[in-house]
């Protein structure tokens, strides 16, 4: 793979989670057309527009040009490049746990757990759980803001790592690619509640700089066609939004 074709595609991933190629362009200042040749491959931005460009989408010059951080449009090929060094996390046949959980479903599923200190409104991510080989494996997409609006998150991270489960709970270890890199964990139980799809459980992780542990619920989302959609509505939402599904409220509530 070229460089140019491999910064066109880093480019493109950070965009996506950033927002629209619109607001891309308006908050950094630059014309839409001469944007579409860095997202083609077909051109470089001169050394200050890299930096406005990285500047706004949060993230270090270098990483665009490095081929680890490639996630193209293959949402598999983003977990496989994360894989080194999380996944020894635990061993393969570590006895007692279960790496393929067949009772959680493959797709796309949202996250909710309360934003600290801010009564009734969540936070709302996104998370992919696809199957590679013998075991099961995550994305999680984050994103500190309202969603649809157009302006800079506060807060995101992208963590990828591994699923597995003893008897009684499913556990997602992660670590997140973006700064500060800190490690997650989603313990849920392994008992759906509500209907099918709906897992209730507490999160380690961290947030404005310190540690929390919050309730967190995870619901497998209707739209699996939809990724975009599904992206775009990622961020901070009121509890009592339309789009929070009934079933979220009452497992959060719940004791």
């Amino acid at each position: 793979m070229s460089i140019h074709s491999i910064f066109a595609a880093n480019l493109r991933s950070k965009c996506a989670e950033y927002g629209t190629i619109a607001d891309v362009c308006r908050d950094i200042g630059i014309n839409r057309q001469q944007f579409n040749k860095y997202l083609a491959g077909t051109s470089f931005p001169n050394a200050v527009t890299l930096r406005n460009i990285c500047k706004i989408l949060d993230v270090q010059e270098q990483s665009l040009f490095a081929t680890d951080l490639i996630a193209g449009q293959n949402p598999k090929a983003a977990i496989k490049a994360s894989r080194p060094g999380l996944l020894g996390i635990l061993p393969l046949q570590k006895r007692g746990f279960d790496f393929i959980v067949p009772d959680l479903a493959l797709g796309f599923y949202y996250c909710y757990f309360p934003l600290p200190n801010v009564s009734g409104m969540l936070v709302r991510s996104l998370i992919l759980v696809v199957l590679d080989g013998k075991q099961k494996e995550f994305i999680r997409l984050t994103r500190l803001q309202s969603p649809g609006e157009s302006k800079r998150p506060l807060l995101g991270g992208r963590h990828n790592g591994i699923v597995c489960a003893n008897n009684s709970e499913i556990y997602f270890f992660g670590l997140n690619r973006q700064s500060p890199y800190q490690l997650s964990m989603l313990a849920l139980e392994r008992r759906q509640v509500s209907r099918a799809g709906v897992y209730r459980g507490m999160a380690l992780t961290q947030n404005f700089n310190a540690s929390t542990n919050p309730k967190v619920c995870i619901f497998l989302s209707e739209e699996q066609n939809n990724s975009r959609l599904l992206i775009s509505s990622i961020g901070i939402v009121h509890e009592s939004d339309p789009s929070v599904d009934p079933a979220v409220r009452a497992t959060l509530h719940s004791t």
